[in-house]
């Protein structure tokens, strides 16, 4: 899974897995943002919009189980 971990100036972040690898953010599509699932689609990272809300949802209910255990 790739997912946009920052962007700096004219690079973008790009984590999968332990790996982070920076990539022109010329690459990216406008509509990323941070955190994002993106896919690898005509040599540009575009917004997986189900991935990413899937993710989120499922590290809210992580921390959700964190805080209950205090």
């Amino acid at each position: 899974m790739l997912v946009l971990d920052r962007l700096e100036g004219e690079l973008a972040y790009v984590a999968e897995g332990e790996a982070v690898r920076a990539v022109p953010r010329a690459l990216l599509d406008p509509a990323a943002r941070e955190g994002d699932v993106l896919v690898l689609c005509g040599g540009r990272y575009v917004p997986d919009a189900q991935a990413t809300a899937d993710r989120r949802s499922a590290m809210r209910a992580k921390l959700r189980r964190l805080v209950r255990r205090g």
